[in-house]
Order: C-alpha cells, then structure tokens, then sequence
C-alpha cells in the first residue's frame, strides 16, 4: 500500500531542494576546521554503512572494522572542543558493527562486539553527556535487542536514557518518538495512558532518519495489530517495506501475521 506523504512536493522542485541542500552543506563543510571537517566525514560513512545494511546489501567487514578502529583512536587523542563530534562517530561506528553481528556477521570478533556497551560506557562519561551524546548511545544499546542474550537490561535502559535526554533538551521530538517506540517493544499488553502517548507521537514519525523510521513503522505495525486496528498494522509494515524492499524482517513479519503472530 503506497503512503501519502501530505508533505510531499512536486519532483522537480525536490530535486531542485536537494542540490541547493548539498551545494550549501559543501560550502559549510569547506568552512568547517579539518578536525571537525574529519569527524563528520566519518559521521556520514556510518551512517552510509547503516543504509547499506538496511538496504540488504553486503557490507565490508574490514571496511566497519577500520571505521570503529579509527574512530576509537580519534575519541581518545580527540581535544575538549571536539571531544562531543568524536564521542557521535565513535558510537555510531560501534552501532555498525552491532548491526552486522545481529545479521549473523562477525561472529570471529564476538569477543569485541560483546564488549562494546562496556567500552563505551568506560570511555564517555554518560552521567555528563549531552543529549546528541546519550541519543546516539541509546541508538547503540537498540541495536543490541535483536541479538543480546539478557535484552531485558537494554529494556530497561532505554526508557532512562530518553527521559534523562528530555530532561538535559525538552523539545527533542526524536527522543519523545524514540521513547513511543519504546513502548511498542516493552510488552505484550498496553494500557490506555501508553496507546494514548504512542498514538499522539505517529505526526512525528517522519522526522525520523531513514532507518529509525523503518524501525518505527515496523514497531508501530506491531502495536496496531496487538490493539487490533488490523488495517494500519499493514499499513505501516507496507510503509517499512518501500522504505527498504528487500530487508528481510519486512517478509518474515508479512509471514507471521499470515500464521496470527505479532512482530518478529
């Protein structure tokens, strides 16, 4: 089922929007110091990683492995000014490697990957972190669900990480969506003070990045069919499905609502 985007705007013009968004952020970066200039390159390689994994495609073990090596090092000799961009980077590369060990890849560095929420909880100092820096580790610990043994402790961490982020910047939205979906995940029953601040937090859903929304969308099918509105629980799976065709998760949910299961 195809989404209707009421934001939506004629092609041409968007394609018009996004040249003169790129044009600006190469001026901005040429502008930028070459230290900062360096940390948002590596920003946006895992961020290019993520896509790549939530596209189904393969991605470079040694490519993810040298992204996490080297942003580590940078956190580590990085100076105070710059100290938050490198805490971003270096989570967001351990969120890479998390998402490839939940696909079945890395097993050989098991070892590593295991310890990563240890590492990185010994080298930032979360208790004075800002929000940017507590979001991207609250994106770190849900990268774990799907493969964490004990996955009740990253439950029960997430609602603290994102109430402790909206305390430090009450109008972050991504950390009140982040927290709905949350509450898609954190049982198998609802009450109606949670469907009420799940379903008042679906406007927002959009300004997700790509691949939190497709998170979202998959959560928020799950809560739909749990609470028995069966028509936007397939909306929503439909919606995760063009955002990525071939990721498999999409057809093993189609499948299990098929057979009256919910989720995956």
């Amino acid at each position: 089922m195809k989404k209707v985007n009421r934001f939506s705007i004629s092609f041409c013009s968007n394609i018009c929007k996004r040249f003169c968004v790129s044009i600006y952020l190469l001026s901005v970066c040429s502008l930028l110091p070459a230290t900062i200039y360096a940390e948002t390159s590596k920003a946006g390689q895992a961020a290019e990683l993520l896509e790549r994994y939530y596209s189904g495609q393969d991605i470079p073990v040694k490519e993810a492995l040298e992204l996490y090596n080297k942003t580590k090092q940078d956190y580590e000799t990085s100076k105070i000014v710059e100290k938050e961009e490198a805490a971003l980077c270096y989570i967001a590369s351990c969120t890479v490697l998390s998402s490839l060990y939940s696909s079945g890849t890395l097993q050989q560095h098991e070892a590593l990957v295991t310890g990563l929420q240890a590492e990185l909880e010994q080298n930032i100092r979360l208790n004075t972190a800002s929000a940017s820096v507590l979001l991207g580790f609250a994106d770190f610990l849900y990268s774990q669900f799907a493969w964490k043994k004990d996955n009740f402790s990253v439950i029960a961490a997430l609602p603290l990480l994102y109430r402790k982020i909206l305390l430090k910047d009450p109008q972050n939205k991504e950390a009140q969506v982040k927290l709905a979906v949350w509450y898609t995940n954190a049982g198998n029953y609802y009450s109606r003070s949670m469907n009420g601040f799940v379903i008042s937090q679906e406007p927002y859903l959009d300004l997700l990045q790509k691949h939190d929304r497709f998170n979202a969308y998959i959560s928020y099918s799950s809560f739909y069919l749990k609470i028995y509105d069966t028509q936007k629980a397939y909306d929503y799976l439909a919606m995760a499905k063009d955002l990525y065709p071939d990721n498999i998760i999409c057809a093993i949910i189609e499948a299990n609502y098929a057979n009256g299961k919910t989720g995956f």
